[in-house]
């Protein structure tokens, strides 16, 4: 009934409460709406929802009492949901590698992690390996296009160019998928059946 003024949900108020709720459920199901999946680097469930330096996408209104928007996210390979909303591990390896600096240095000094993503829990030989594999990823064209910057032929360690990082962009699972073909026939017209109706079949 009126203008809508939303953001960011600020950390203070997904820290504790009904926010800090919301993140464990999340949690539980292997589905992250952050920047950088936090989850992946803690063994233990409860360190991970103490950790909150992912930089959580979850849009509230401006005096912060109701959650407003959950259409950022995406499905971790490990996640107990259906197959169909998970991303692969594939998917998770080259999102990791073409993803910012920092977020790279922190996955190749935790140990499990890294040999995880690139095969080694040695920093200096995963290291090897991340570099490698950015090197062939920088080869498909879709992966150039999709980047924020391209430089002698290299992906630049940025976010990409549309989404809010390389996990949403390369998400491969069959429910982004259907989503993605669904809003190209949408777009095109050629999409004849009702998407609500669809979606809750």
């Amino acid at each position: 009934d009126g203008m809508n003024f939303s953001g960011v949900c600020p950390d203070a108020v997904h820290s504790e409460g009904p926010g800090k709720l919301l993140r464990e459920v999340l949690h539980r199901w292997g589905i992250s709406a952050e920047f950088e999946p936090r989850a992946l680097f803690h063994a233990d469930a409860e360190e991970a929802l103490e950790d909150q330096s992912g930089t959580w996408n979850l849009q509230v209104d401006a005096p912060c009492t109701h959650f407003m928007d959950f259409s950022d996210f995406y499905v971790l390979p490990s996640s107990p949901l259906k197959s169909a909303w998970c991303m692969s591990e594939e998917a998770l390896r080259r999102a990791f590698t073409l993803e910012r600096t920092p977020m790279v240095e922190r996955a190749l000094a935790n140990p499990p992690l890294a040999e995880h993503l690139w095969g080694h829990r040695d920093p200096e030989k995963a290291r090897e390996n991340y570099e490698q594999l950015r090197c062939e990823l920088s080869g498909e064209k879709e992966l150039r296009d999709a980047a924020s910057l391209v430089e002698d032929g290299l992906i630049k360690p940025m976010k990409p160019k549309y989404c809010m990082c390389w996990f949403m962009e390369l998400d491969d699972s069959e429910m982004s998928r259907w989503c993605l073909e669904t809003a190209r026939q949408v777009a095109s017209g050629s999409f004849e059946a009702d998407v609500m109706k669809t979606i809750e079949a």
